[in-house]
């Protein structure tokens, strides 16, 4: 796998699943959040299904949380950050099986100070990877968290990664081999007029993700 992309393709989408992560299991999967409940898009007989395990709600408020981002490991299902009034930075995580969704449990919190929502997220090498996010209506983050999640889903707590060569929220975020790829995203906040088609890729190592380094763009 070489740091580098080709062409872009459109190609087909379920409308109902603007969340998807990647994904291992052949028969059901991806796992995708509508609203706050998770579903599972069974391939056979191909529909999705409404689970019964809602996300947690904050702690504090017992509010639902929006915007936030999310990531799987073939095992596990997490999200990170999120939207209650203002970005937050916890963190939840849930077991995936063709029985569908596990239970969610909370896990480690963001640093405090890096709350946000709409954030990039991968999974690769045993780890989370959040890139970015909207800090709030006009600004969005660079910096870069990971945290190891472990084989009975518990995440450790958050270090800091490579800064972004630019502050990015709303962006997409995918591994491949040992890259970690952000595709896109609002430079000010999610209410920013101002969108990048430009793509960023950085190495992982085997021990840490090294510095993210343009690698191309993909079409207006």
């Amino acid at each position: 796998i070489q740091a580098s992309t080709s062409a872009f393709e459109q190609v087909s989408a379920d409308p109902l699943n603007p969340f998807t992560t990647s994904y291992t299991n052949p028969t059901q999967e991806p796992v995708g959040l509508l609203e706050n409940f998770a579903c599972n898009y069974n391939l056979v007989p191909q529909q999705w299904v409404t689970g019964n395990t809602a996300l947690p709600p904050n702690i504090s408020t017992g509010d639902t949380i929006d915007f936030f981002g999310m990531a799987s490991d073939g095992s596990y299902v997490v999200t990170v950050g999120g939207f209650i009034g203002a970005a937050i930075g916890s963190s939840n995580v849930a077991s995936i099986s063709q029985d569908g969704v596990g239970s969610w449990i909370r896990s480690a919190d963001l640093p405090t100070g890096a709350e946000v929502y709409y954030p990039a997220v991968a999974a690769i090498g045993g780890n989370i990877v959040c890139i970015g996010g909207c800090l709030d209506g006009s600004s969005s983050s660079n910096q870069t968290y990971l945290a190891v999640l472990d084989s009975g889903g518990i995440l450790s707590a958050w270090s800091g990664g490579p800064q972004l060569p630019s502050n990015i929220g709303c962006a997409s975020a995918a591994a491949v081999g040992n890259y970690v790829y952000v595709i896109g995203g609002s430079v000010n906040g999610e209410s920013d007029t101002v969108s990048t088609n430009k793509i960023y890729s950085a190495y992982w190592d085997g021990s840490q993700l090294n510095t993210w380094t343009p690698c191309g763009a993909y079409p207006k």
